[in-house]
């Protein structure tokens, strides 16, 4: 499982997104004096962050104390692998099954807030990655662990032929046809067409949605009926970005060997609120990440 987490990691950081060996014995202290420290930290958790800083291992009932951006991302740093991170969440390894998400600025509130929420009504576990607990005020989320189906070649880009290959060995039905079954009009600007598939030995088993639902298999026609329905449901009542949903890496397998939808916190509402043209970019915090050489220098 460990290897698998690593490998996992070595993908997240293809995509440009930094990943830090994990040590449970890394904790060094941070390299400022007491000023910044203190311009970092607010005064009532100033004596706290400086106990944490000594501290070896992840407490989560030390981290549920604690509040603020920089030091809940600091003190996960330090203790848990880092998975990847994106403009406004972090991601790391709680334990085998599960994940750790921080939020880095306002933006990663408003998702681990509507994740949570999507996954406390109960009605769509089937198709997304669960949360199990959630910060009162959004700060971070504790959800399963999902390898995603993420492939990539040698210039570094998303290679989408070889995810559906993965994602064809775990599904009855390619991902084009899944795709049409939760919105029949939608088309995926990124994919390649469906010539270029047959070239590589990868037509569609099915020409449409609507034939496979016709000709396949009973059991498995009734089972992806329900899911795709399940996700139609949830795209409306929360008002999700088809965008994300209909790319292959934003789906995996958990540890159950569910395909379920690895990222849903991004709607229409977190989109116009912190994403559009004519609101600031959300700010990502980097200076809390150290960099490889800091890393390994402290760690001697």
């Amino acid at each position: 499982m460990l290897n698998r987490i690593y490998n996992l990691a070595k993908l997240f950081e293809k995509f440009a997104i930094r990943s830090v060996m994990y040590d449970p014995g890394y904790h060094g202290a941070l390299k400022q004096d007491e000023a910044e420290q203190r311009e970092l930290y607010p005064e009532d958790q100033y004596g706290m962050a400086k106990e944490y800083s000594e501290t070896k291992t992840f407490r989560m009932s030390e981290f549920r104390n604690i509040h603020g951006f920089e030091w809940a991302i600091t003190y996960a740093s330090r203790r848990l692998q880092l998975l990847g991170k994106g403009s406004s969440r972090a991601v790391f390894v709680y334990n085998p099954k599960k994940v750790l998400k921080i939020a880095m600025n306002q933006a990663g509130v408003a998702q681990n807030q509507l994740e949570s929420k999507i996954s406390r009504s109960g009605k769509y576990n089937e198709v997304i990655a669960g949360v199990f607990e959630t910060d009162p005020n959004g700060l971070w989320v504790i959800s399963e662990l999902v390898v995603p189906f993420m492939a990539i070649d040698d210039e570094g880009y998303e290679y989408q032929f070889e995810e559906e290959k993965e994602f064809r060995k775990h599904s009855p039905i390619d991902f084009k046809t899944f795709q049409e079954g939760i919105a029949p009009r939608f088309e995926n600007k990124i994919d390649f067409d469906e010539e270029e598939y047959e070239q590589m030995g990868m037509g569609r088993k099915y020409p449409s949605f609507r034939e496979f639902t016709k000709t396949g298999p009973s059991e498995t026609v009734s089972e992806i009926q329900r899911k795709t329905k399940l996700l139609r449901t949830m795209i409306k009542q929360f008002g999700l970005k088809k965008d994300d949903i209909f790319i292959r890496s934003q789906w995996g397998r958990t540890s159950d060997g569910r395909i379920v939808l690895v990222d849903y916190g991004f709607n229409a509402e977190v989109s116009k609120k912190y994403y559009t043209i004519n609101t600031p970019k959300p700010v990502v915090i980097e200076e809390v990440f150290p960099t490889d050489m800091e890393y390994n220098s402290r760690r001697h």
